[in-house]
This record gives structure tokens, sequence and C-alpha cells, in this order.
């Protein structure tokens, strides 16, 4: 067997270093004493990380051409580190005085990668001589801090492809050099992964999603009103799933940035896009996507949308097809089951009027994978992560999360609120409350939301069936038609 891009980077430690130097030098390698020193170290060091260390001596071959590049006979770069492609940054990078060092920060910021920096920072700490933090040893931890926060984006090769690297096939790179490295190399198998990726999706209620795939943000700026216009979704959500119908665009987060860069000048956006290793998240879940060509329709103005990636280079290949269809009808049915929706329905569905009617998704309809495949693993999907919400859903679809009951609010305390982007629907008891003074009614849970209907005036009592800690981190009420009222303007009402 041998190496292959869906392997885990944390795993079983395969290969040896003595097989890796006399390969390095079959392949003439450059200032080989550092060579040396590198692969030692990275054989030494992994496995104390649990990090397969044919994997970076893999990659780190692919990144220096066999250690034969400008960047490791200048800098000893072993993996490309701080090399972006701006020759500014790039003349910016970071210079290593020895291979043990280089290989000591290419473990560090590959960990970084498969861990996020907090799990990262407490592996590394406990590995035996690690005399310095993580941080002090990766050059790019607190670029990657600024670009990703605290999440993991890469558990495997193929994660690396568009992350590490923005070239796609940067697994597939990586994978062949193994094969002139390490000669019969055993297949890794069925590696235990701990937890999957945990993300906040701004916007979702609920708190982060868990999932077997990384979601990345990519978020349209606010204020881009042509292609995010700050609308809030209307309910009951509506579940659209689109294809871009661009048999060249394989990767999820160039199509986001399609958005992001104005979409060429049209009024389009979606919530999400995804390829076969990864999701993007575009808009807000609780803000309205031009996407459905119906206006101001339920396909728009209701929807959470997603943009699969339909490129000839996944959709030929069985294998990558098949990952891409789960991973995106996983993600729709748990945002389903998080907003209230039960079916999932297509850009097809919404605009059927129009004389441009889109065949969209073009591909999951023309192979009859959407009856085969999509639906039946949205459903699914949407069913497990009801199970993992306590108490299934309140009348008409609403979400009820397993977190505790807020405290009773009373005078003078601070009510309850959870972090920022986490709008967590919380069950009120009791659910009667008393304004202490006339109070608006908003159509959606922030201050710059629309009014909707008359005043609470002071006196008067409300009946709210749920409260919502927003972004802003404010606890908002609910009531049973709907509307949002600042729950600092009331007090609890017995009886």
């Amino acid at each position: 067997m041998s190496m292959t891009v869906s392997d885990t980077i944390l795993g079983p430690g395969r290969g040896t270093a003595a097989g890796a130097i006399a390969a390095a030098n079959g392949q003439g390698a450059l200032r080989f004493g550092e060579v040396t020193a590198y692969l030692n170290e990275v054989f030494r060091l992994a496995r104390l990380l649990a990090i397969d260390p044919s994997i970076a001596v893999s990659q780190s071959a692919h990144e220096t051409d066999y250690w034969r590049s400008g960047w490791w006979t200048q800098r000893l770069n072993p993996a490309g580190i701080g090399i972006t492609g701006d020759p500014a940054q790039n003349a910016q990078s970071h210079t290593w005085t020895n291979g043990t060092d280089a290989a000591q920060s290419h473990l560090a910021h590959l960990l970084v990668y498969v861990l996020g920096p907090s799990k990262a920072s407490a592996a590394w700490a406990k590995a035996p001589g690690a005399a310095q933090p993580l941080w002090a040893v990766d050059p790019r931890y607190d670029a990657y801090v600024e670009a990703y926060g605290d999440r993991a984006i890469a558990r495997t090769i193929h994660d690396l492809a568009g992350t590490w690297a923005v070239d796609p096939a940067y697994d597939a790179g990586i994978v062949a050099k193994s094969q002139q490295l390490f000669a019969h190399l055993p297949d890794q198998g069925a590696v235990p992964v701990a937890d999957g990726y945990t993300t906040t999706v701004p916007g979702l209620p609920g708190g982060p999603l868990v999932t077997t795939y990384p979601i990345r943000l990519n978020l349209i700026p606010p204020g881009h009103t042509s292609q995010r216009p700050g609308i809030p979704a209307r309910t009951p959500r509506r579940s659209v799933q689109h294809g871009t119908g661009n048999p060249s665009n394989a990767d999820a987060m160039a199509e986001a940035q399609y958005f992001v860069n104005g979409a060429e000048g049209r009024q389009a956006s979606v919530h999400y896009c995804t390829d076969d290793r990864q999701a993007v998240v575009v808009v807000p879940l609780h803000e309205v996507t031009w996407q459905a060509a119906d206006g101001a329709g339920p396909g728009n103005m209701n929807g959470f949308s997603c943009e699969m990636m339909e490129a000839d280079a996944i959709w030929q290949n069985v294998g990558r097809r098949d990952r891409l269809i789960a991973i995106t009808a996983d993600l729709m049915g748990r945002t389903a089951a998080r907003l209230g929706a039960t079916t999932p329905e297509r850009h097809w569905d919404f605009n059927a009027g129009s004389p441009d009617r889109h065949h969209c998704p073009d591909k999951l309809m023309t192979t009859g994978l959407w009856d085969a495949a999509y639906v039946p693993q949205w459903q699914a999907a949407r069913q497990d992560e009801r199970r993992r919400m306590a108490g299934g859903e309140l009348p008409g679809g609403k979400p009820v999360y397993a977190t505790p009951h807020p405290p009773a609010l009373q005078a003078g305390k601070a009510f309850p609120h959870l972090d920022a982007n986490n709008a967590v629907w919380l069950v009120l008891t009791p659910t009667r409350w008393k304004a202490l003074k006339q109070t608006p009614r908003k159509e959606y849970a922030t201050d710059d939301a629309a009014e909707v209907g008359a005043p609470v005036d002071k006196g008067d009592t409300i009946t709210a069936v749920y409260s919502v800690a927003n972004a802003e981190g404010e606890t908002w009420f609910v009531s049973r038609a709907g509307s949002r009222m600042r729950a600092d303007a009331f007090l609890p009402k017995a009886g």
C-alpha cells in the first residue's frame, strides 16, 4: 500500500529517518547536513506529537523540490512557511539557523493546522523537551490566528490543498513525493480521530456546529448591499440548494471569494459554498441572500442557500463526487434542524415563473443523485442534529437546544447572554413579562431592525415563548407572534 490524500496527519508513525535520508541523498538534496538534521528531528518529534512523520517529510520534499529549492538553500525553509506569493511578504519570511529548528517550526505549524492553536499549544507543551511555547517556535502562529481564529482546518493531507497552499493539487503532490521517499510505505489504515471540527457559524442558532469536515469563514463585508443586503431572513426558513454550473472551479473558498469580490457586479450571494473537502460561510445565516431569482419571494427571503461545486474534476471522480454530496447534504441538513426547515429544496423549485429558469443544481438533477443521494443524506443529517438538540422542536419548527435555562430575570441583574455569533434559543420559565417602559417590537433581534406593529406600552404584559442571545450579546424576547423585544425592558410577572 502507499500514502493517499485521505490519510490523516495525526496517525501512526510510518517510515524511518534513515530511509528518508538515503532517498534525499539519491535525489540530490542540497545542504545535506541540514537535511539530515531536519529529517532526524522530524522523526523524533513527530512521534511525540502523534503526527505521521512520513507526511511531514513528503510535504517538505514537495515544497522544496527534494530540498533543492532556493527557499531551502538560502533560508532552510522546510515547507513554504510564510511564502504567500506576495514579493514583499516572501522577502520578510523567516530564515532558520539549522535543520533541527526548521523541523520544529514545520511540525509546530502543522500541529496548529490539525488541532487549532489552543489544543496544539497544549499538546506541544506536553512533548518532552519542549523548551519554548509553540507560538515562539511557529513563525506563522499569529498569521494563522488572524486568518482562522482557534479553529483546526486540516485533518487529512487533502485538507492541506487550498489551505496550506493555494494549489488544488497540493495533496496529490505530497503523495507523489512519498512514493519516491518511502518504498513500501504501509497503509495507514483506520486511524481513530478525536473530536470532529467544531465551528461557530455566524447567525446559526444553537452554538458551534460539530462536523467531520472543516467549515471556514470568508464573509462578505457588511455594507456591500448588492451581495449582502443585511435584511433579516423571514420565517419559516427554506433549504435552497444550488450548483455552480462551472466545470472548472473546484474550490469552495475560491467560489466564496467570487461573491466577496462583488460577483462581477451581479446582485448575487449565498450562505454557504461547498466542495469535496470543506464548506465556506459567505453570509451569516440569519441574513437574506440573493440567489433564488424570485425577488422578494420565499427562496431569497426565507432561504438558507448553498452553492455546490460542479467542476468536472470532482464530478468525473466518483469518490470526490460522493464526498462533495455527503458534505453538502450534511451541512444543509444540520442547518435545517437548527432553523426548523423540514424539506430540502432546489433553486429549480423557486423560479418556475422566470423565462430564464435555472436547471439548478444541474449535476444533482441530471444524474438522479438529488433523490438517490442528496435528499436521504440531508434528512439523515437533520435527524441526527435533532437528536443532539434537547427536546427536539417547539411547535412551528422552532428548535430547542441543549443549553441551560436562563436564571430568573430580576431587576438590576445582568441578563444572560452567550458568546458573539452564538444566537442560542432558550426556553423561558416563566413566560409572562411586564414592560418597565414603552418598548418597540422589532422584526429581528437587533436595535437597528425594522419595527413591527405597535410598541409595548409601560405596564403592558407579553407572553414570550423563548429568548435569543444575539451576536451583540443582548438577550431578546420573542413573542408568540414572532416579534422581538429587548429583555431588559421587562420584569417577570407572576401568574
